[in-house]
C-alpha cells in the first residue's frame, strides 16, 4: 500500500550550464515539455494529492505545462533549495499530506514501475526518508586545483543521489527548523538529515534516470524515452 504524498517540482532554474535561452525543463522531447513527463507520471498515482511546481518570476512558459487540478504553480526562490522550501511552506499553509516527495524538473526518464516500487517500499518501512541513488561506478579522483590529481577516492561506499526523494512531512519540517546552513549550498533535501538520527534509505536506481544538464543529455533522454 502506498501512503498519500505531495510532490514538489523545483523548476525556477535558469539553466546556466545548458547554454540555451530556453530553460531545460521547457525544452521539448517528442513534442512534449521535459517537465511534463514527470508531471504525467505522478498523476498516475491516486495517492498523489498535490503537485507544486516552483517557477522563476521571469518564467513565461509555465502556463503552457500540463494542466490538472492537482498541479499548482508558485513563484520559486533564487536557488533550487529555496524553491523547494517555498513549495514546502505553501503545502504546510494548506492541507499537506503525510509524505513529501521532491523531484527535479529536468529529470524526465523516470519509470513508472520503479517509482511504484519505491513508494511501496517506503510506505512499508520505518525510514524517515528514501532517495533514488546509484552506486558510483567510475574511479574517483581528488584534485584541489582542478588540474593535478591529489589522490584516488575509495568509491566502495559512495552513491550518487538522484530524485525522487521522499520524506515524512513532519520530520522534514523539523529538519528545516533546525537547519543552520546556507540554502545556496544545499544540493538535495536528504542533506538536511546529515548527522541526525533519522534513517534515510537508498533505493537503487540506474544511470538512465538522468538529469538534463548539458545539451547532449537531451539526445540521450530522447533515446531512453523512446525505449
Amino acid at each position: 500500500m502506498i501512503e498519500p504524498f505531495d510532490v514538489i517540482v523545483p523548476g525556477a532554474g535558469l539553466s546556466t550550464r545548458f547554454s540555451s535561452d530556453t530553460p531545460k525543463q521547457y525544452l521539448k522531447i517528442n513534442d512534449q515539455f521535459v517537465i511534463d513527463y514527470s508531471l504525467k507520471l505522478f498523476l498516475n498515482f491516486k495517492e498523489c494529492k498535490n503537485i507544486i511546481v516552483a517557477v522563476s518570476k521571469l518564467d513565461t512558459l509555465s502556463d503552457q505545462i500540463l494542466k490538472d487540478e492537482k498541479i499548482k504553480i508558485i513563484e520559486g526562490g533564487a536557488s533550487r533549495a529555496e524553491s523547494v522550501k517555498l513549495s514546502f511552506d505553501w503545502l504546510s499553509s494548506n492541507e499537506s499530506s503525510p509524505n513529501t516527495l521532491i523531484h527535479d524538473a529536468a529529470r524526465p526518464c523516470l519509470q513508472l514501475n520503479a517509482v511504484k516500487k519505491f513508494l511501496e517500499e517506503f510506505s512499508s518501512s520505518v525510514s524517515t526518508g528514501a532517495i533514488f541513488a546509484v552506486p558510483c561506478g567510475d574511479t574517483l579522483k581528488s584534485s584541489e586545483d582542478g588540474k593535478l590529481i591529489n589522490s584516488t577516492v575509495d568509491r566502495s561506499s559512495l552513491w550518487q543521489a538522484q530524485t525522487p526523494q521522499i520524506f515524512k512531512t513532519e520530520q522534514l519540517k523539523q529538519a528545516y527548523m533546525v537547519y543552520e546552513g546556507s540554502f545556496t549550498e544545499l544540493t538535495d533535501e536528504s542533506s538536511l538529515f546529515d548527522g541526525r538520527k533519522e534513517k534515510i534509505s537508498l533505493f537503487k536506481s540506474s544511470q538512465q534516470n538522468l538529469k538534463i544538464t548539458f545539451k547532449e543529455d537531451i539526445e540521450l533522454a530522447e533515446v531512453i524515452l523512446k525505449n
